[in-house]
């Protein structure tokens, strides 16, 4: 399970103490951890609880962290709140300037279009973040635009081109 002072932490942040900003942020930025400690209904608790803290006085960058952490660990579930969720992280990300955060939710938003099938969205929203990707970034920044494009192949029935994304992807990470 995650370590105890993370919990501790997420606790404090959250008895009316007037964190929400502290909550927010940590909700957002240790999804993976619940995800990783098998704990991922609980993690998805305290991500709709911060959610539910979002205010006008809120960072744009925590929101869209949080979005995007909670429409990521939603997965496979790709229903119209997820999506939506997804498509204001991304929104609140284009206006922030961040190109590599805004090309992570984009790659993420167009798995969970795929996985729901809506393939052309997810054929858009995967086309962005390939326009916007830097060949500076480390290499394994692509994994998730490859997994993207993969399952849009997949769902196309278009398997041999799916194959070649898989060979790209399985590059990435050499044994």
């Amino acid at each position: 399970p995650p370590p105890a002072h993370v919990c501790a932490a997420c606790g404090w942040a959250t008895n009316g103490r007037g964190y929400a900003d502290l909550h927010i942020a940590l909700a957002g930025a240790i999804a993976w951890l619940w995800f990783d400690a098998g704990l991922r209904f609980e993690g998805l608790r305290r991500m709709e609880l911060a959610m539910a803290m979002v205010g006008l006085s809120t960072a744009p960058r925590l929101e869209a962290r949080l979005l995007g952490s909670w429409s990521r660990m939603t997965f496979p579930e790709t229903g119209p709140q997820v999506l939506a969720a997804a498509a204001r992280g991304v929104e609140i990300l284009r206006t922030l300037g961040d190109t590599r955060a805004l090309f992570a939710a984009l790659c993420h938003q167009g798995i969970s279009l795929a996985h729901g099938h809506q393939l052309d969205e997810a054929e858009i929203a995967l086309q962005e973040a390939e326009r916007i990707y830097e060949t500076s970034w480390p290499p394994r920044l692509r994994a998730p635009l490859l997994i993207g494009h993969g399952r849009v192949l997949d769902r196309r029935a278009r398997f041999e081109e799916g194959a070649a994304v898989n060979e790209e992807l399985r590059a990435l990470f050499p044994r």
